[in-house]
């Protein structure tokens, strides 16, 4: 069972914490956040004690009013990047969607400037000729 399952009522109780520490770090009182999120006194206090749950609106009004992110209410930290992968131009992992189709970006320009090279070579010849003649 996950810690978030495991304890509904503690997790309220955290969470309404945070908000409360998060309110008092920008410097608001209960009842200027009250006013500023469009709930009473009492319906913000009684968020910011834990005695009621948190709607999405709530959270995402206190997280915008306060400048920070809904995780870091919901979960008392930011999503932070653990991990990435580069990957260098033509060093990819090939895609083969279907058997004897090639989709690659370079593939399509070598044909396109085959057929450049190709037709500039014949103008050349047939200039060429001209001249001679």
């Amino acid at each position: 069972m996950s810690k978030m399952n495991a304890d509904p009522e503690n997790k309220i109780r955290e969470v309404a914490e945070r908000i409360r520490a998060v309110r008092e770090s920008v410097g608001f009182t209960p009842e200027e956040m009250a006013e500023k999120i469009d709930v009473s006194v009492e319906e913000y206090l009684s968020y910011e004690s834990g005695e009621r749950d948190f709607s999405f609106t709530f959270i995402y009004k206190v997280a915008n009013l306060c400048n920070v992110e809904m995780t870091d209410l919901m979960e008392g930290q930011s999503p932070s990047l653990e991990s990435y992968t580069v990957t260098r131009k033509g060093e990819g992992t090939p895609i083969a969607r279907k058997k004897g189709l090639v989709y690659s970006c370079w593939y399509v320009k070598r044909i396109i400037l085959d057929k450049c090279t190709s037709f500039l070579i014949s103008g050349l010849i047939s200039a060429i000729t001209a001249i001679a003649l």
